[in-house]
């Protein structure tokens, strides 16, 4: 769960620094990608925590890796998002 935090933290600064140096937009596609970020890694750590099962962790990750990528196609489809904030902050976050 603290890597979940720290890839809010770590999202959160990075929208920050776009936000003061480049434009709102590019913040808030850092965002964008943040919260797909952290609601999918935090639905798989929730999950990690209540079973041990080698098939349920792999099962939960490929549940995982859907959801973001479910998410990331509707924000693709609804809103255009600029590739360097969306795409930065998202591999910063799961550098974490």
């Amino acid at each position: 769960m603290r890597v979940v935090v720290a890839q809010g933290a770590i999202v959160l600064v990075c929208s920050l620094i776009l936000l003061l140096t480049i434009s709102v937009h590019e913040a808030l596609s850092a965002l964008a990608a943040g919260l797909i970020c952290v609601a999918a890694n935090g639905a798989y750590a929730f999950g990690l925590v209540r079973t041990l099962n080698p098939q349920g962790l792999l099962v939960m990750w490929v549940g995982r890796s859907l959801l973001m990528a479910l998410l990331m196609g509707a924000t693709f489809l609804w809103w255009s998002p600029s590739a360097l904030g969306f795409f930065g902050a998202f591999v910063l976050a799961q550098a974490a």
